[in-house]
């Protein structure tokens, strides 16, 4: 009798095995946006979300959570819709030393314009996002256009040739505070 128990069982978990793989089969075979519909038996695509959202919680690959939605972006970040999670906008002036030509929008980058004044963009600069950075005046080639209006000074200190002091120390009053 026990030798019929344990042919049943194996038959069982042999059955449920099979079972389990031909269930798995259906998931994987879903893409990166769809998920299993049970009832249809098939895979349908995940809902899309519009520019200004971001999806929350799992859609893809079989898979929905049965609480996820499409969610606006948080202030400061955007998204172009559709699968994309939100992204922070550029920081113009931040980031890039540059003006805002176009502030950002829930569903929109910043744009941002000409360098700010001290800053300039190099002549033969690569076509890529290290490109849009502006470069400090300080450091610019002589006769640099953006440079020329500016007034940046570079810090000159004088020190008297006779003297054994490396380091110039700032000048104190009688109170001891420095200028």
């Amino acid at each position: 009798m026990s030798e019929r128990r344990s042919q049943k069982k194996s038959i069982f978990l042999s059955s449920l095995l099979v079972c389990c793989m031909f269930a798995s089969a259906e998931y994987s075979s879903c893409g990166e946006y769809e998920f299993f519909n049970q009832t249809s038996n098939s895979c349908q695509a995940c809902p899309q979300c519009q520019a200004g959202q971001e999806p929350h919680m799992t859609c893809g690959y079989g898979v929905k959570d049965e609480d996820f939605a499409c969610v606006p972006c948080p202030q400061g970040k955007y998204s172009k819709g559709k699968y994309e999670i939100c992204r922070r906008h550029k920081d113009c002036d931040a980031l890039y030393k540059a003006t805002v030509r176009v502030a950002g929008t829930p569903d929109s980058d910043a744009e941002c314009g000409p360098c700010l004044p001290g800053y300039y963009m190099l002549e033969n600069r690569p076509r890529n996002l290290y490109g849009m950075v502006c470069h400090s005046c300080q450091n610019a080639p002589r006769n640099t256009k953006e440079c020329m209006s500016t007034s940046v000074q570079k810090e000159k200190t004088t020190i008297d040739p006779g003297s054994t002091t490396l380091f110039p120390h700032l000048s104190k009053d009688p109170t001891g505070q420095s200028h």
